[in-house]
């Protein structure tokens, strides 16, 4: 039923008890404070996994959007971190020194090999032009010569690349932010992936779902209706020379058909503007043009009420009230 006619029935309902009601006594009826559960993309309900009436808490599963793209960035964030994050430690890490050592060593080898070519060179030389060795023994020793001094400059290269490795704050520096940027949009993607799949923000009751699976939805457009526990207010309306006797925390009583006694409430709003009366609240005893709104909220050991409830409010003067 349309809530204006809803509203409208149990007003109706109301007025059987007018007659009734005492000089410090109103009637209203429960209203409820229904919050429409919705993300802020649209897509296509993949998953809803509660039902109507069901009892939900705080941060429970209720319904899911299609989130392969989603799951697809999330998973690329993840490689490209992975990516960066061992760059970073790699140039943290640089060369060990055992390595530098070896390197060296290495260094110093090649060296050595290379003053010997070059004794074996001037040796060659001289017996060659003394006829005492072949063209070809003379050419190798030559050859040698430029083959080990191939080898120091290699060896040399290594050995500066190593230790130049160990000190490039600049690159390392680059590494972190890339790291650190990595990480950010690894976070910002699992967020989105977050935001495909909605939870209940508060203990309550599925009033309604308002999609299925299969269907598609815009950013913002509700699929589950829910009912918090504590968002049942009690609403009535006062003549204005009633008004004075309301005052914001001011408890009163309700009773209503069913309970098994009265319920505690607490005035939590009383409207600044006076407003014609609706029309089904007219009646005998009920003839002001003028009224004020009242709500109040059930403590919370009180009963539950239910929205569209008829209620009897019994309330006293502010300085009368416990």
């Amino acid at each position: 039923m349309p809530k204006p006619l809803l509203i409208a029935a149990v007003l109706g309902l109301l007025l059987t008890a007018c007659d009734a009601a005492g000089p410090d006594e109103v009637q209203g009826y429960a209203e409820g404070e229904y919050r429409y559960i919705a993300l802020p993309d649209s897509g296509m309900v993949t998953a809803v996994e509660v039902r109507r009436g069901q009892q939900v808490q705080r941060g429970q599963a209720l319904f899911s959007l299609d989130d392969q793209r989603y799951t697809a960035a999330v998973q690329q964030a993840e490689a490209l971190l992975a990516q960066a994050e061992a760059s970073h430690r790699d140039l943290l890490t640089g060369q060990k020194s055992s390595e530098i050592r070896a390197l060296e060593a290495d260094t110093r080898q090649a060296e050595a090999d290379l003053t010997y070519a070059r004794q074996q060179f001037q040796r060659q030389e001289a017996l060659e032009k003394n006829g005492y060795a072949s063209r070809a023994s003379f050419d190798e020793a030559r050859a040698s010569i430029q083959r080990n001094q191939a080898a120091v400059n290699a060896a040399k290269a290594r050995l500066a690349t190593a230790r130049d490795k160990e000190g490039r704050d600049e690159e390392i520096h680059a590494a972190r932010a890339a790291a650190d940027a990595a990480r950010a949009a690894l976070e910002e993607a699992r967020a989105k992936l977050a935001l495909r799949h909605a939870t209940a923000p508060a203990d309550g009751r599925i009033e309604d779902i308002l999609f299925r699976p299969g269907e598609g939805v815009s950013a913002g457009q509700a699929v589950v209706m829910l009912l918090p526990d504590d968002g049942t207010r009690v609403r009535f309306f006062i003549p204005p020379e009633q008004v004075g006797q309301m005052a914001l925390g001011q408890r009163i009583s309700v009773r209503c058909p069913g309970c098994a006694g009265p319920i505690t409430a607490t005035i939590s709003f009383i409207a600044s503007e006076a407003s014609y009366t609706p029309p089904v609240l007219y009646s005998r005893d009920q003839h002001h043009k003028l009224v004020f709104m009242v709500e109040a909220t059930p403590l919370p050991t009180a009963a539950a009420l239910h929205p569209g409830q008829p209620l009897t409010i019994a309330f006293s003067h502010p300085a009368d009230a416990s």
